[in-house]
């Protein structure tokens, strides 16, 4: 049976809902047009996108795992309208101070931190890890790299725990990256044997990047045929957790 024609459509004319004074003058005291004349989300990457494709044929370069089957979720800055009384990501994450890594040891007993380390202390953060070591003494952690712009990722960095050393680092070339999903491989045998799942974007494409965890080598990315808004958030759900959501 033939795929249903792919139709694109288009919502780029907002709704013809009158603001209430109210909003106008929430508008007003947060300055939102000169807030966002200056936001560094202000650039083209973040240009929102208001059509949506489904069923259209992807090039693959590389060869897919065959036992990685799943959906991706990205979550990103992308709204139905193009804003006019809102400000660009309310929270400006780009102005944050940047992330580090560090290392709590607790007291069980008295429920006290007796001891605190910075291992890394270069914008470092929205740490991935294999979720079934949660709980267990674990030693690997996937970094996204945020030290070249602030917000978004120019690379993926493993970390080792146990050792408290740089593994390997997996650079993004001239795109830019969100957070690096680990997702186990099939009868995994370590830690480390997976997949890192990322999206991939520059300001007029789209790449879906798989990485052999255990060697850093790049197994397949998939080239989208159409981009979507700078983003770094994403969840990966395995066909068991998508089939389970249906019951």
């Amino acid at each position: 049976m033939a795929p249903p024609k792919l139709i694109p459509f288009s919502i780029d004319t907002p709704p013809p809902i009158p603001l209430e004074q109210d909003d106008l003058n929430v508008s007003k005291l947060l300055k939102v047009m000169e807030h966002n004349l200056e936001s560094v989300y202000n650039v083209p990457g973040y240009q929102h996108s208001h059509d949506e494709l489904s069923h259209t044929e992807l090039k693959v370069t590389g060869t897919l795992p065959t036992d990685l089957e799943g959906v991706y979720l990205r979550n990103g800055t992308n709204i139905q309208f193009t804003p006019n009384n809102l400000r660009l990501h309310a929270f400006s994450g780009a102005a944050e101070p940047p992330g580090k890594v560090k290392t709590w040891t607790v007291n069980v007993d008295s429920g006290k931190v007796v001891d605190e380390q910075i291992l890394l202390n270069h914008h470092d953060e929205r740490p991935s890890l294999n979720i079934e070591y949660v709980g267990c003494a674990s030693r690997y952690c996937y970094h996204l790299d945020e030290e070249c712009d602030g917000y978004m990722g120019k690379g993926v960095l493993k970390y080792d725990m146990l050792d408290k050393k740089e593994d390997a680092y997996f650079s993004y070339g001239e795109m830019y990256g969100g957070e690096a999903l680990f997702d186990p491989r099939a009868n995994a045998r370590a830690e480390n044997d997976g997949y890192l799942l990322d999206l991939l974007m520059d300001e007029n494409t789209l790449d879906s990047i798989i990485i052999d965890a255990a060697t850093r080598q790049e197994i397949a990315r998939l080239h989208l045929s159409q981009r979507v808004p700078f983003g770094v958030h994403a969840a990966w759900l395995s066909s068991e957790e998508v089939a389970s959501l249906a019951t």
